[in-house]
This record gives structure tokens, C-alpha cells and sequence, in this order.
């Protein structure tokens, strides 16, 4: 069954010296419900950073036929990965959190971002429905290479932080994990 048959389709439709015009239907009747709850979810993230992605500076990245996206409004970065593929991410002004959202087929993602400043980032892994599944902190140089598991149409979301800074919980979680890395799992 195709994705229109489904209930979900997107077409891109454009007319000689037109900009590409992107036209995304989903018919929740049809969809399963967690469909309509990933919508949600979504469309939540978008509300809570609007301003940041409607004003903020826009590129594509990578590959000039599938291009990855990168959006960065003061000091926020949100990258879209599509292509699959290892890319390098041009960070300017080296932002203090940065979301890259898992929308390849694979459930990793392998970036390097040039222009991260060192120091110590909190990992927030979340999943499609932007849920936390996993949270860790660990030490970056500038420049640092990335390679994460991360399920498909989730993100990874990194907060530059202090480990005093960090919530009373997740300092807690982090002397666990030093102590018994088997319960850091759970």
C-alpha cells in the first residue's frame, strides 16, 4: 500500500519561475492514532520554538540534491538530517542548544559540528513523539564529531551546561551511571 493510500502524501507541485511548493495531507481516519499523536507533538515543538524558526537563518547543507537543513536564531541551532548521510554542520556563533532531528531512514545519525564550542553538553535523546528515552552529559571538543543512535523521526537534543548547573535528578542519574552503568539504562 503506498503512503497516499494510507492516508498520507506529500507532492511537490511547481510551474515554470515558481518557487516549489510543498503540500503534506494526512487523513487521520485512516492513519493510525500514534500518527495523529506525532503530529501533535510536532507541531507543539514548532509553537515552542516558532520565532526561532520562522526568523532565524536558513541554509541547506550537504548534498546540493538532497540537501540537509539548518536553521540558527541567536543561540539555537536546529538542524533537519534527511540524506542519511555523515555531513558536516557549520554552527556560527556557537550555539548553546542544538536539536537535529532524525528524519532519515536510519535510527543514527553521524554528524560533525564545526563550530560547537568545548565543554560539557547534557544528550537528550528523545522519539518521534519528542519523549525523553535517554539523557546523558559528556565532554565535546570545538569541531566535535557526533555519532548517534537516535530512532527515526526522533532528535537529539544538546544543552550546553556546567555539571553544577545541571537539575538535582540528573546529577543524581550521572552518579548512578558512574557507580552501576547497568542501572543508567533503566
Amino acid at each position: 500500500m503506498s503512503a497516499c493510500e494510507a492516508g498520507s502524501c506529500s507532492k511537490f507541485a511547481r510551474k515554470a519561475g515558481t518557487p516549489v511548493k510543498i503540500v503534506v495531507a494526512t487523513n487521520f481516519e485512516q492513519a493510525p492514532a500514534s500518527q495523529a499523536d506525532i503530529v501533535k507533538a510536532w507541531l507543539a515543538f514548532y509553537k515552542n520554538n516558532q520565532r526561532d524558526l520562522t526568523e532565524g537563518m536558513f541554509q541547506p547543507i550537504g548534498d546540493f540534491v538532497l540537501p540537509d537543513q539548518e536553521i540558527q536564531f541567536r543561540n539555537h541551532a536546529y538542524v533537519y538530517l534527511r540524506s542519511g548521510m555523515p555531513i558536516d554542520v557549520p554552527l556560527s556563533g556557537q550555539p548553546q542548544v542544538v536539536y537535529l532531528a532524525n528524519c532519515t531512514e536510519s535510527d543514527s545519525v553521524s554528524v560533525r559540528l564545526l563550530g560547537l564550542e568545548a565543554g560539557s553538553y547534557q544528550i537528550e535523546i528523545l522519539d518521534p513523539y519528542l519523549k525523553t528515552i535517554f539523557t546523558n552529559l559528556e565532554d565535546f571538543e570545538s569541531d566535535a564529531k557526533l555519532s548517534q543512535e537516535v530512532p527515526q523521526g526522533g532528535m537529539i537534543k544538546l544543552v550546553k551546561t556546567e555539571p553544577d548547573s545541571l537539575p538535582l535528578d540528573n546529577r543524581v542519574w550521572l552518579l548512578q551511571s558512574f557507580v552501576d552503568p547497568a542501572a543508567a539504562q533503566d
